[in-house]
């Protein structure tokens, strides 16, 4: 395909053509009232022209692009101008690696100036530079490589061991980490190069669906390989660094928490306008926004784990962290952390542990004693609790898909283990007196009932299923064992204690 394509650009009328609308099409970009038609057609005729009339224009053309990238009326337009050039240049040219170093070289670092963090002004707009980045590191690896890491700050992450967040780029970091993502996501596909955008529109941005990503595990295939693997190693320890310097200063920040009601804020105008308003069911929330952009951090990190997170932070941690991002006062760590945590549970190598610390998050006694907010304790938040009961049914249902005659008695132990903690977490439930949290008590018992019923489809022995086990869960479905358990000791209780059991 790419044969016959080359043959027809080659074509010597064709290449006449073009060689006579790019002339025309750039100097009517002079022009502010042609610009808007002038601009792509200048470029679309220069990305269809022959290799060499391609080579000695696209640099200038590009270079004209850039003057104008500042200005919101041409924004749009450029970036998708300069993603068709710098593909054409890639994907269709072939000029020796350090030729295409040099150009490259000098191309970013007018799109990324070293004098200024920022990128753009409005998020919106990352996505072309991201698939600018994309296309250079799934082209030449050494070279998108030292560029990625270079927009991940490496050098200052390093030498300040993670603590200088203040001095992170945001901006930088997003458009690294998501092309990062999208040229790992190129190769498990076993694609040989990025798509070329779909629409000819040059005033929208190129859909995603152009681009898939990814951030499920990485498969061996890919993470064995030694040039991958040296630079995700590199690559995400930043992150990892990156990730616990933003949570020590805004992760644990919770919408149950009262100091950041809407409430408390100032009644000037001057102090509330400093402030993003957030609005969740279980209250309006406030916060600084000298603080968006280790928000925004934080979020680009969680979206893009478990793919990039570095062994050196232990699971336990990440999902702690996760799980606590689930009830951040930004909606958008919400989003990331739930996303995150479900991309963990897929897999059956986590399930267990991430189950087993979102158990203890919610009902552990230290837990509760120190992630409560005066009387407002983790449960009462709906989206938490329906999170583990969606993991509690999901961990059941892959446990049920092996025989439990083939379990190992670690296996079985690891099972009993979890059951025990979820069979108290609903039983505390059960005495909640929040709806929501009354009503996931009663669905998180009836499945472990299927639970119980499928490990020990016979009555109990101890060869099956240990003495203690499932017993509370079993005698609330069997008459006679529950009104024996639950009226037996009915002369040690008061009235009005009887009247709530």
């Amino acid at each position: 395909m790419r044969k016959t394509a080359q043959a027809e650009v080659n074509h010597p009328d064709w290449a006449k053509a073009m060689e006579v609308i790019y002339p025309r099409a750039r100097d009517m970009m002079a022009k502010p009232r042609y610009w808007h038609v002038a601009y792509p057609l200048a470029v679309t005729a220069l990305c269809v022209a022959p290799q060499e009339f391609f080579l000695r224009n696209w640099v200038a053309c590009f270079e004209a692009g850039l003057g104008k990238l500042k200005e919101k009326i041409y924004r749009v337009p450029v970036l998708n101008g300069m993603m068709r050039l710098l593909w054409t240049y890639l994907y269709r040219c072939h000029e020796p690696l350090s030729t295409s170093s040099a150009k490259l070289d000098t191309i970013f670092k007018q799109i990324f100036p070293s004098n200024r963090l920022a990128v753009t002004a409005q998020e919106e707009h990352f996505q072309p530079f991201v698939y600018i980045v994309h296309f250079v590191l799934s082209r030449h690896f050494d070279v998108g490589s030292e560029i990625c890491l270079d927009l991940l700050q490496e050098r200052l992450i390093n030498s300040q061991s993670g603590q200088a967040s203040n001095a992170f780029s945001p901006d930088r970091i997003t458009i690294a980490t998501q092309a990062i993502l999208l040229s790992l996501d190129l190769v498990e596909r076993e694609e040989q190069l990025p798509s070329w955008p779909s629409s000819a529109d040059f005033s929208t941005i190129p859909s995603p669906k152009d681009y898939p990503s990814s951030s499920t595990p990485l498969p061996a295939s890919i993470s064995s390989k030694a040039s991958w693997s040296e630079f995700l190693d590199r690559a995400t320890t930043c992150l990892n660094l990156m990730a616990i310097a933003c949570y020590q200063v805004v992760g644990k920040w919770s919408v149950l928490d009262e100091q950041w009601a809407t409430s408390r804020l100032g009644p000037t105008y001057e102090e509330a306008h400093n402030y993003i308003i957030r609005r969740h069911p279980e209250g309006s929330v406030a916060y600084s926004d000298q603080y968006s952009s280790h928000i925004h951090m934080l979020q680009v990190v969680f979206q893009s784990w478990p793919r990039c997170l570095h062994s050196s932070l232990a699971l336990g941690e990440a999902f702690d962290m996760l799980i606590r991002g689930v009830i951040h006062i930004e909606p958008a760590i919400d989003e990331a952390a739930t996303s995150a945590l479900q991309r963990f549970m897929a897999e059956p190598s986590h399930a267990s542990s991430l189950l087993r610390r979102f158990s203890t998050f919610l009902f552990g006694p230290a837990a509760i004693t120190q992630e409560a907010y005066g009387f407002r304790l983790p449960i009462v938040c709906n989206r938490l609790l329906n999170l583990w009961h969606s993991f509690v049914d999901r961990w059941i249902a892959d446990v049920k898909r092996k025989s439990f005659q083939t379990w190992t008695s670690e296996e079985t132990q690891d099972v009993l283990a979890r059951a025990e903690e979820i069979e108290g977490g609903a039983l505390f439930l059960l005495a909640s007196m929040k709806p929501n949290a009354f009503t996931t008590g009663v669905k998180v018992v009836r499945s472990l009932k299927l639970l119980a019923d499928y490990m020990a489809p016979e009555p109990f022995t101890p060869s099956v299923v240990p003495p203690g086990y499932f017993v509370l869960i079993q005698a609330l479905f069997e008459d006679e064992t529950a009104d024996a358990l639950f009226h037996s000791l009915d002369e040690v209780l008061e009235g009005e204690e009887l009247n709530r059991l």
